[in-house]
Order: C-alpha cells, then sequence, then structure tokens
C-alpha cells in the first residue's frame, strides 16, 4: 500500500491510497469536496459512461449528481433501494443496459451508492466482456469502511446473501465524506458497526476511543471522523493486499458476520447490515468464552463494552429477538460457506485488537446462542 497527501483549501485535505492486487492497482481518494476529482476520473474513460445508482441515494444526493452530470456525460440507471435490489433480476437489468449502451471492455462504470450497489455494480463489471472498469463513490459509512476495498462482489440468491459473486477490485474509489451529510442515522449505525468490527481486529486502543464515542460518532461533521474512515481504510488494504481471495487472514473481517447475515435475513428481526454485525460480534464473545478462546475476564470486559455501545445506539433490546426459533437459525448457520463436516470455521475474538478463526461444534454454539438470546431479546 502507498499514500499521500494533497493539501488544498484549510480542512479540505485529501488522502491518496493504493492497494495493489495481483490483477491490478486499485486507487483510492478519501476527502471532501470529490465531486471534481470524480468527474475528472470517469472522464478519463473512452467509450460509453454508465452511472450506476439507486432510488434513495439520487433523491438524497441529487445536486451532487447534477453536478457530476453536468461535468461528465454519463447515462444513468436507477435501481430499487434497498436488498431487494441485490437481486439476479437487477443484475440482469444492468446487463441489459451495458448492452443497449454499447459499453465496450473499456468502458467505465460508475457505482454511486451504498453497499448494495457497490455489490450489484460490481459484479456486472466483471462480467461484462469479462471485465470493464469499475469506479466506486460510496455515499453510506458502511461502504466507505468496508465494501469499497477488497473487490468483493455479490448478489442474493435463494433466500441467502452473497453467494453469487466475483473479486473483482475497482480501479478508482473516490470516498467524499460530504456524502455522509444526508445519512439517515440508522445507516450511521450501521456504518459504525463495521467501523468498530474493524478497529476489534486492529488495535484495542481504536476500539477503545470508538466505543467511548460513540454518542459523538453519528455525524458527518465529526472532527475525527477523516481519521477513523482512513484507518479503517488501511486496515482492510493491508489485510486484502496480503490476502486477496480470503485464502487465509481476510477471513478474520468476517468477525460477527457469521450470525448477521442469518439475521439480516430474518422476518421477525428488521435489521441494518452493520446493526446486525455488531448482534453477531456479542454472539462471537460469547462462543469464545464457550470455547476457551478466551479467558472468562477478557470474555466478561468485551461483553460488557457491546452492551454499553448497543444501549447508546438504542439496540439494547432488539424487537422481534424473542420470537427467533434458534434452530432455524441454527439451520442457517449451519449452510453457511465457512461450514466443514459439521464444524463452522468462526472468527473469534481472543481480545481486543486479535482474533481466530476457530472450529466450533454446533452443540456449543446453540448454548452461546441461548445466552446471546437472553441479553438482546
Amino acid at each position: 500500500m502507498s499514500k499521500s497527501v494533497n493539501s488544498g483549501e484549510p480542512g479540505c485535505q485529501s488522502v491518496e491510497l493504493e492497494a495493489r492486487y495481483a490483477g491490478c492497482t486499485s486507487r483510492l481518494v478519501l476527502g471532501r469536496g470529490l465531486n471534481e476529482n470524480l468527474a475528472r476520473v470517469v472522464g478519463a474513460y473512452t467509450g460509453p459512461r454508465l452511472l450506476l445508482s439507486e432510488s434513495q441515494v439520487a433523491r438524497a444526493r441529487q445536486e451532487q449528481l447534477e453536478d457530476l452530470m453536468e461535468r461528465v456525460e454519463v447515462d444513468r440507471l436507477m435501481l430499487r433501494a434497498g436488498e431487494e435490489g441485490k437481486s439476479s433480476v437487477s443484475l440482469l437489468a444492468v446487463l441489459a443496459e451495458l448492452h443497449a449502451l454499447g459499453a465496450e471492455r473499456g468502458s467505465p462504470l460508475l457505482a454511486f451508492g451504498g453497499g448494495m450497489v457497490g455489490d450489484l455494480g460490481g459484479l456486472a463489471a466483471s462480467l461484462w466482456k469479462r471485465g470493464m472498469p469499475l469506479i466506486l463513490a460510496p455515499t453510506s459509512l458502511l461502504a466507505m469502511v468496508d465494501a469499497c476495498v477488497g473487490g468483493k462482489t455479490a448478489i442474493n440468491f435463494g433466500g441467502e446473501r452473497n453467494v453469487v459473486g466475483t473479486f473483482w477490485p475497482a480501479q478508482w474509489v473516490v470516498v467524499d465524506l460530504d456524502a455522509l451529510a444526508t445519512l439517515p442515522r440508522r445507516q450511521w449505525v450501521s456504518g459504525f458497526g463495521e467501523l468498530l468490527k474493524t478497529a476489534w481486529l486492529g488495535d484495542a486502543t481504536w476500539a477503545e476511543e470508538l466505543e467511548a464515542s460513540v454518542g459523538d460518532m453519528l455525524r458527518a461533521d465529526h472532527p475525527r471522523l477523516h481519521a477513523h474512515v482512513e484507518r479503517a481504510l488501511c486496515f482492510k488494504i493491508a489485510i486484502t493486499e496480503r490476502d486477496e481471495h480470503e485464502a487465509g487472514e481476510r477471513a478474520l473481517l468476517n468477525l460477527g458476520h457469521t450470525l448477521a447475515h442469518v439475521l439480516e435475513t430474518r422476518e421477525e428481526v428488521e435489521l441494518a447490515h452493520g446493526e446486525a454485525v455488531l448482534l453477531g460480534m456479542l454472539a462471537a464473545v460469547l462462543v469464545a468464552r464457550e470455547t476457551g478462546t478466551c479467558g472468562p475476564g477478557e470474555a466478561g470486559a468485551m461483553e460488557a463494552a457491546l452492551l454499553r455501545v448497543l444501549q447508546h445506539l438504542d439496540m439494547a433490546r432488539i424487537p422481534g429477538v424473542a420470537d427467533l426459533p434458534l434452530d432455524e437459525v441454527l439451520n442457517a448457520m449451519a449452510r453457511d460457506k465457512k461450514v466443514r463436516r459439521g464444524r463452522l470455521h468462526m472468527v473469534l475474538p481472543c481480545r481486543r485488537g486479535a482474533a481466530h478463526v476457530v472450529d466450533v461444534e454446533l452443540p456449543l454454539l446453540r448454548r452461546a446462542l441461548d445466552g446471546w438470546k437472553e441479553r438482546v431479546a
């Protein structure tokens, strides 16, 4: 990874990062007021240009999109908002639009939106003529600290999340923090969940800083926002450069996700991704205690910290959890991509700043989930 800093107007400093993968170099710009940068990046490509977004983002960022389209010629395709848009139907609609435009192998696809738009747009870009340039402009905190780096693309299929996908890193990622000014509070909470997960993997002091400031972090003008996003990006770039296709340590980024992906599919609870990750992290702590991955004292400290965070985020009691049939939840977890021979490969924290992938027997997991349900039902 390489890094450079560009000094602009006061308070508008931008940072440029590079992630070097086997097949390409992904360049990333982080700062504020970057619409001109984005237009310059998109305009550098020849051929028809497709801007992919979704309806809620288009309404919230209307002025930014209009300014962008005045600066550079693009065709625009709008998707349905939410996870419902992350489907094979939407994927075929994007491919049909690329065909109608006569998109070439060198034509760019700009995915302007949150993680759903980036995942779907990235998959379409990886498939069109066996790969076209992808540009990401993430507009949610969740997408900025997680989904925009590492090249994972996917759609949901058969009631399961992210089971059809590829690895296709973006050639450019433009992270404009000004896009967060219109972000709804719930999406802030979701992004914070992924940010805290990254800190739990990266450094105990960083994690404790986020836990202590959770009440102030949910706003676009937070003075430490740039620093936290940059740190999360650097952490993920470092891991994905070493393990691009998740053959080893990249799996650690799934902390909290094993249960989270199941919760996101359940009708009893209505959770954004990062909210589900926070609950999944709590479950991982309880499993870590059951397996002996961490001692009772450390597990107790991590549990208490997470419960305080959930309290601050108005998530201390989750409606619908009491109605969750744990047998069905366990069966869904047993279908996870990481299950081998009746054991679930699960990321468990041994302390803030360190985690391991541990083989967990399903009966032990059931005991931990009983305790998890008691704490959040």
